[in-house]
């Protein structure tokens, strides 16, 4: 994070990864996941109690996902919640 403007506009950016294999029950080797995510934002004081905050993010997944499993009629119904996000 950067501050300008006398510490009243504040600039960030980020990135960040993974690089997993998933064990799955039906599957007879570790299947591999993927994630890239970056984020750059802005927020500006706008007043004594008040800002504005603009934050912009991106994200891509490649690999194993459950609903590409659940397509493929490996396994049935729909993800817990937790999963579906």
């Amino acid at each position: 994070m950067t501050d300008f403007n006398e510490k009243n506009t504040t600039l960030r950016a980020g990135v960040a990864g993974t690089d997993d294999r998933v064990a799955v029950n039906f599957e007879p080797a570790y299947l591999p996941k993927h994630t890239k995510e970056a984020i750059i934002g802005v927020t500006q004081l706008l007043g004594p109690t008040t800002f504005a905050t603009l934050n912009l993010s991106s994200g891509l997944s490649t690999g194993l996902s459950l609903r590409a499993v659940q397509d493929r009629g490996e396994i049935g119904g729909d993800p817990p919640e937790c999963l579906s996000r």
